[in-house]
């Protein structure tokens, strides 16, 4: 009986000890994205500017890119998500 008690206990702790924690990382919603893109596309249209406007995730991957009529292939405006601190420098 004692001899089982501690082998469960060691399993336990050997399996608590490789166990991997879970990361949740928050990213931007396609709806968040969407109304991002489209503010930062009437900021621009208002000043006169016709451009491209890109938002990217957590990760710099692109989530969306809305060209306006007439912006030339150089024209892009990113809208990157704030710098955590785990997040390297570019």
């Amino acid at each position: 009986m004692m001899k089982a008690a501690i082998t469960t206990l060691l399993l336990l702790a050997a399996t608590s000890a490789f166990a991997q924690p879970v990361v949740n990382e928050a990213t931007v919603s396609t709806d968040a994205a969407i109304q991002v893109a489209t503010g930062a596309l009437a900021a621009c249209r208002q000043d006169g500017q016709k451009v491209t406007v890109s938002v990217v995730d957590h990760a710099g991957r692109e989530k969306i890119r809305l060209r306006d009529d007439g912006a030339s292939p150089h024209s892009e405006v990113h809208a990157f998500p704030r710098r955590t601190p785990r997040s390297p420098t570019r």
